[in-house]
């Protein structure tokens, strides 16, 4: 296990958006890190769905879902994706569908790397 663990930790430590650092300070144990990261990697996907078709008429609902990717992402010590789903969020509430519209793929893949980059870990 204890070669798997600095394995684990060296993969962790790359994975760009991902500070490990910060991760270890507020779970304080790697283990327990990698079980929250694979809850992360299977629940994740679902959320995306539902706002990967977002329209001008869904912002509502889009901004409910994004809120929780933002806490899912900050939960995890993905600061970088918690922030760009923060400005989607409030630039649903604000009714800015053109916004979303120009920054929701972007956002859903990057989520999509991240989810892949984690699969080598979990």
């Amino acid at each position: 296990m204890e070669g798997y663990t600095a394995a684990a930790s060296r993969t962790l430590r790359n994975i760009q958006g991902l500070d490990y650092d910060a991760a270890m300070d507020r779970f304080g144990d790697e283990e327990i890190y990698i079980e929250i990261l694979s809850v992360f990697v299977s629940d994740t996907p679902h959320l995306l769905d539902e706002i990967r078709n977002v329209g001008q008429d869904g912002l509502t609902a889009y901004k409910v879902a994004v809120h929780g990717l933002k806490g899912s992402c900050r939960g995890i010590s993905a600061e970088p994706l918690a922030k760009r789903a923060e400005a989607l969020e409030h630039e649903a509430g604000a009714g800015n569908y053109e916004y979303v519209k120009a920054y929701n793929a972007d956002f859903i893949s990057g989520v999509e790397k991240l989810i892949y980059d984690l699969t080598a870990v979990v």
